[in-house]
């Protein structure tokens, strides 16, 4: 048996305006997800007829085994776009992220990226002297991105039984260890281009 339930909530708020030559576009947003995982699991060995195939208790030896996992994650972000006289634009990112799937010292995190960009065909003095170009950015940016996709319970004490027994007794073997600073993978960019159309 494996019961799975997830739900997820994105809700979105966008204002935009135009200013004189100042065009401004604003998002922010929230992120709400809730996932469970309930699955048990048992096995027959060692059937001596193969009419008792479908019954648990009719087999020689049984093995059960059950996982249970519970993810939340909440994330709060905004963008600001703004773009200037058509040809300059700078543009704006911000996210704080929570997942249970990190310590308590470090469930949440806060990630951001700024980027600038200049259509530079757009100026008249290129377009004079350049008329065979139709298109020309020069843009760059930097960022840092998050990632929680890591197992769930890493930050846990956890332990199994042993395979072995000690005189006659199983006993239990660690798994991992306590970890309350177990936290976010994160990469950070920069990034530089040049775009041209003809």
């Amino acid at each position: 048996n494996n019961n799975f339930m997830t739900w997820l909530i994105e809700p979105q708020l966008e204002y935009k305006v135009s200013l004189k030559k100042t065009d401004v576009d604003l998002l922010v947003g929230n992120t709400l997800e809730k996932q469970t995982n309930a699955t048990s699991e048992v096995d027959g060995i060692g059937y001596g007829n193969d009419n008792l195939i479908r019954s648990i208790s009719g087999s020689a030896s049984q093995y059960a085994l059950d996982q249970f996992y519970d993810y939340k994650y909440i994330a709060f972000f905004g963008r600001l776009n703004v773009k200037f006289a058509g040809k300059y634009i700078l543009s704006a990112t911000g996210n704080r992220d929570g997942s249970s799937r990190f310590g308590p010292n470090r469930q949440f995190g806060n990630f951001g990226s700024v980027g600038g960009a200049w259509l530079f065909n757009e100026e008249q003095l290129i377009r004079d002297a350049l008329p065979f170009l139709s298109y020309g950015k020069l843009r760059g940016s930097f960022g840092t991105i998050g990632n929680d996709q890591a197992a769930n319970y890493q930050f846990l004490p956890r332990w199994a039984p042993s395979t072995y027994a000690y005189g006659g007794v199983t006993g239990y073997v660690p798994q991992n260890l306590y970890n309350p600073n177990f936290s976010w993978a994160s990469t950070q960019k920069l990034e530089f281009g040049l775009e041209l159309g003809f």
